[in-house]
This record gives C-alpha cells, structure tokens and sequence, in this order.
C-alpha cells in the first residue's frame, strides 16, 4: 500500500474512495486543522503544544519524544523557508511516516520546489488538482 500525505487543503473526496479500497493509506497531521476523512495522523514533526490543539492526547501518535524533526527537517526548511513553518512541518511529517507521495494544492511553496524536494526526501509530489491524473497512474503501478 502506497503512503500518501495528504497537505491542508488538498484533500479531494476520491482520495477516500482510494483509501476505503486499500489503494492508499492517506495521511494527515492536523496541525492547522483536522479533516475528517483522514484517519492516519502519521508521525509529526516538531509539534508544539499549540499544534496538538486538533489532536486528543489519547489518540495522538507516539510519545511526545517522537515529535522532533527529522534528520531532513533543516534541509526542507532550507528550500521551502524559514517563513513557511507549517509547510515544512507537514513535508517532514510525510517524510517521517515514509510517505511516497504528498499532496498539495500549495504552488508556491511547495509544488514550485517539488524535484528539489523529490531528491531530497525521495517523494513524488502532485499538485491535487493540476497532476490528478499523474497520481492516478502513479498508484496503479
């Protein structure tokens, strides 16, 4: 099964059919909020306690000592940037719980670095809209 990050707002209402069918396992940490068809929190990255504010301690992954950055955090902030704490959280999160793919409808940020990023973390990344068809051939293999 093929481990998918699923970025703030890309989620589409395909990726839970997908996943009901054992095609994908869709991941998601919720750190700006939580999505409702996203079961799989994965392995955050440098969670602070604000960030667990979507998150009931019970069900949350892990130990808190898991909650650190990867050894990739510091290079993923240096492509995206500093500014963009968020963005890089969610990427080492992915990161973290071995994702192969990560969503995203972010172009800016993300998308616009997406084969920096592949070299660096060894995953594909697909624009949710522009690169569906992409992701759907990409899972079919």
């Amino acid at each position: 099964m093929i481990n998918v990050y699923c970025d703030n707002g890309a989620f589409r209402k395909e990726l839970k059919v997908l996943s009901a069918d054992g095609r994908i396992n869709l991941i998601m940490f919720p750190y700006e909020n939580k999505n409702r068809n996203i079961k799989d929190m994965g392995m955050p990255s440098e969670a602070t306690w604000n960030d667990l504010g979507n998150v009931a301690w019970v069900n949350a992954p892990g130990r808190w000592s898991d909650y650190t950055g990867s050894n990739k955090y510091q290079e993923i902030q240096g492509v995206i940037g500093k500014q963009h704490e968020q963005d890089v959280k969610h990427l080492d999160a992915a990161y973290k719980s071995k994702c192969q793919c990560f969503l995203t409808r972010d172009k800016g940020d993300i998308y616009s670095k997406k084969a920096e990023l592949k070299n660096l973390l060894g995953m594909k990344i697909y624009h949710t809209d522009d690169d569906w068809q992409s992701f759907l051939e990409y899972i079919k293999q």
